[in-house]
């Protein structure tokens, strides 16, 4: 990998692509490949981050002049503070407004990271305004924004990111922090032989993905075809009995019940 790469080697500059690294290594793989062209088009050079699982080793045979950066623990002391805010939020927003989605901090819509990531970590349907654990939910959001912006303030020569997902806590709040900072946002997706490229500029265009149907396409959606939805939703849900290999199987470890529901 390292001989092969080495013949396409990037400049020496301190204007850097900020890289996702990920487990899957086909996923680093594509990535990798990608960051090399943004950043032979851009004129930058690789910054590679960096997280428990990253083979530093396999990421800078792809660039023999890439960086590695990481996120910085914070202190107890503010971590505690978070947490304080944290359960203000949940009072706020879910218990007493029940408008979780409208919920923003510092100035960026974090609401549907709340909801999606409540859902995914509990294997739930839909919101439990009285269930406690959404606190730990908009801990994990706000902790993730300050790690974000400390790692974008400590490395400034960051001119651009890449990421395979730009929804979620993980590289979401990377995402929407760097947008809202003014520094283009690079997505790559796809798999399974299908490649998606695009680029992010500005805040509204990841609040409003193309892609996302609006209310009036829903509405005519289920009044036209409510006999073909409710078909193709009773076979979706059919597939949580396929084990090993039913939809839910990595999502919710084929576990769809909780204490809760």
């Amino acid at each position: 990998n390292k001989d092969f790469w080495s013949r396409f080697s990037e400049i020496d500059t301190d204007k850097f692509v900020l890289v996702e690294t990920a487990e899957h290594l086909v996923i680093n793989h594509s990535n990798a490949i990608t960051a090399k062209i943004i950043a032979k088009a851009k004129g930058f050079r690789i910054a590679w981050l960096k997280g428990d699982f990253t083979n530093k080793e396999l990421m800078q045979s792809y660039s023999n002049n890439s960086i590695f950066l990481s996120y910085k623990k914070c202190p107890i002391f503010l971590k505690v503070y978070l947490l304080v805010i944290a359960i203000y939020y949940y009072l706020m927003y879910v218990v007493i407004r029940n408008r979780v989605l409208s919920f923003k901090y510092k100035g960026i819509y974090y609401g549907d990271f709340i909801y999606d990531s409540y859902l995914k970590a509990y294997s739930m349907a839909t919101l439990h305004r009285f269930d406690v654990r959404i606190i730990k939910v908009f801990y994990n959001a706000m902790l993730r924004d300050k790690e974000v912006r400390e790692i974008l303030r400590r490395n400034n020569t960051i001119k651009a990111l890449l990421v395979t997902h730009h929804v979620g806590l993980d590289t979401g709040c990377l995402t929407r922090i760097s947008l809202q900072q003014k520094i283009p946002v690079y997505y790559k997706g796809g798999g399974h032989d299908t490649f998606v490229f695009s680029v992010f500029n500005s805040l509204n265009e990841v609040y409003h993905f193309p892609k996302k149907p609006t209310k009036v396409e829903i509405d005519f959606t289920m009044f036209k075809y409510k006999h073909e939805v409710e078909v193709g939703f009773k076979n979706f849900v059919e597939e949580t009995r396929k084990k090993p290999t039913g939809t839910f199987r990595e999502g919710y470890g084929n576990n769809i019940y909780s204490d809760i529901t």
